[in-house]
Order: C-alpha cells, then sequence, then structure tokens
C-alpha cells in the first residue's frame, strides 16, 4: 500500500527517526550545555546532522543498491528490527535520566550517578546498541546494501564506548564493579 507512492512502511519507519529525533532534542535542550565546543565536537555534531537528514530522504524516497529482487522478507525483518530499536533507545534514554549527555559531548556531569536498573542491568551501552539495531534495521527494511555500512561502525562504536568506560571508571563510584557484572551492548553474550 502506498501514500504519492511511498509505502506505509517508509512513511512509519520517517515518522520513527522524526519521532526519535524529536525526543532527544527535547531532552537535550533541557540539559545544560557548555559554553565552548571543541571544533572536533561542532563537526561530529554537523556530521550527526547531514546523516540523520540522509536517512529521513532515504528513508522516504530513494531505492537504490537493492540487496534481493524480492525484498518482503527482508522487510519484514527489517522493520521488526527498526521499530525493536526505535523502542529500546526511548526506554534506555528515559533510564539514564539525568545522567544522559550527547556522545558528542563525551563528558562525566558532576553529581553522574551509576544506573544498573532496566535495560543497564544487562547491558552499559543500549544506546548504542539500539542506535546500531536501527540502522541495520532501516538499511534491510529498505534492501539496500548500504547496510554494510554497520561493519566498520562496530569498531568505532568499540573505541568509543571503551573511551567513556574509562571516563565513567574513573568519576563514578561503583562503575568498575559494574563493568564486570554486566556485558557491554548484548545481554549475556558481548
Amino acid at each position: 500500500m502506498t501514500i504519492l507512492g511511498i509505502s506505509l512502511l517508509r512513511i512509519a519507519m520517517c515518522l520513527g527517526l522524526v519521532a526519535r529525533w524529536t525526543y532527544l532534542e527535547v531532552l537535550r535542550r533541557s540539559a545544560p550545555v557548555p559554553g565552548h565546543r571543541p571544533l572536533r565536537v561542532r563537526v561530529a555534531k554537523l556530521g550527526k546532522e547531514a546523516t540523520k537528514w540522509f536517512l529521513a530522504i532515504q528513508t522516504l524516497f530513494f531505492s537504490f543498491w537493492p540487496i534481493l529482487e524480492d525484498p518482503r522478507g527482508l522487510q519484514l525483518v527489517g522493520g521488526i528490527l527498526f521499530f525493536l530499536a526505535l523502542v529500546l533507545s526511548w526506554i534506555a534514554r528515559h533510564q539514564l535520566g539525568e545522567n544522559w549527555v550527547d556522545q558528542e559531548e563525551a563528558t562525566v556531569r558532576p553529581g553522574h550517578q551509576l544506573v544498573s536498573h532496566g535495560l543497564y542491568r544487562y547491558v552499559r551501552h543500549p544506546i548504542y546498541t539500539a542506535d546500531l539495531m536501527l540502522f541495520v534495521g532501516l538499511e534491510l527494511a529498505l534492501n539496500c546494501w548500504l547496510v554494510l555500512l554497520a561493519v566498520p561502525l562496530i569498531p568505532a562504536m568499540i573505541a568509543r564506548t571503551g573511551r567513556e568506560e574509562k571516563q565513567l571508571s574513573d568519576s563514578v563510584p561503583g562503575y568498575a564493579e559494574y563493568r564486570h557484572r554486566t556485558k557491554r551492548f548484548i545481554p549475556f553474550v558481548l
């Protein structure tokens, strides 16, 4: 089924992306913002914004580099993965509460506390996991070989979380012990 030639799945996924970005933007504006941002942070934020716009436009309008000739099964799997990741990212962000900061900022705020309930009881970085799932699900649902871009994202994500965990271990009481009893990305596995 289509509306103006755009499938309902594409419309629903684009609305999901926009809802997630809006939710994060509202929460971001309620958090204190550092006065001066280094150039690397400004460049990272610009790249993030460009990627968001590309994904929204791709989701609605572009079909390129198809994986399968008949993608219905792939679209189903991708759609389920996408919407599951969307829900997980909202839950994880909500559970972090005041402890959340933009990944580009990579700072530990004064008064930062260990969050080890909800999703954080099982994994230390459910938002990163959900972001990767969201991207993979989106590209699979769009039947696009861009899904392979997830491969180089994994080592970057591992390096990023390693730096964050060092900061948190040095600053947040109990974080080092928390690292030993939880997995980084996938409950009971990794």
